[in-house]
């Protein structure tokens, strides 16, 4: 009789295991399913950002609002601001990355823009990129006959993969003892 009761026992102790593995998979399963939701969900606007001006430049005080990580092919909403405009003349003018394509609400490509003074100019864009990494929406401004150039950052994707920079040989060092890297410079 205890040879019965034994093999009974290890066999709910059997099937314990398996209900327990089971619902660990189950568990498990569901946690790699919230992740993989949580990561196709778009990311929230950053709060505006100021761009760094230089103390000579046009004036004009850029500031800017981008979602923290965008999707490639997925168009996302950013905000420009433009305050600080004292000269009938000023103006803005738009470069894109390669890559990136961006329009005005109402369709059209933006190139430049007259800013009218004394009031601050928001500008919203919508922006597509293409590829992967960090992306630039370059912006120039020019007013009373001084220009500025700024760049608005665009993270696109795992941008932690594509920014990390790898030299192409090792380290060298100068007849002073300090050590240099040498990085490829892109031409254009």
């Amino acid at each position: 009789m205890t040879r019965h009761s034994d093999v009974f026992a290890r066999l709910v102790a059997a099937r314990f295991l398996l209900g327990a593995a089971a619902a660990g998979a189950a568990l498990l399963g569901a946690q790699a399913h919230a992740q993989t939701t949580q990561a196709v969900k778009p990311s929230k606007p950053a709060a505006w950002v100021h761009a760094p001006s230089k103390h000579n430049g046009s004036g004009v005080v850029l500031s800017y609002s981008v979602p923290a990580r965008l999707g490639v092919d997925s168009a996302s909403s950013v905000e420009l601001r433009f305050s600080g405009v004292t000269a009938e003349d000023a103006q803005v003018e738009f470069h894109f990355s390669d890559g990136l394509t961006a329009t005005l609400a109402d369709g059209t490509t933006p190139t430049s823009q007259a800013l009218p003074a004394g009031r601050a100019t928001t500008i919203s864009l919508q922006v597509v990129p293409h590829s992967e990494g960090t992306l630039f929406i370059n912006v120039f401004t020019r007013q009373g006959g001084r220009s500025s150039a700024q760049s608005v950052p665009l993270r696109v994707g795992d941008t932690q993969a594509k920014t990390k920079v790898k030299p192409e040989r090792a380290a060298q060092t100068t007849p002073e003892g300090e050590n240099v890297i040498s990085l490829p410079s892109s031409s254009r």
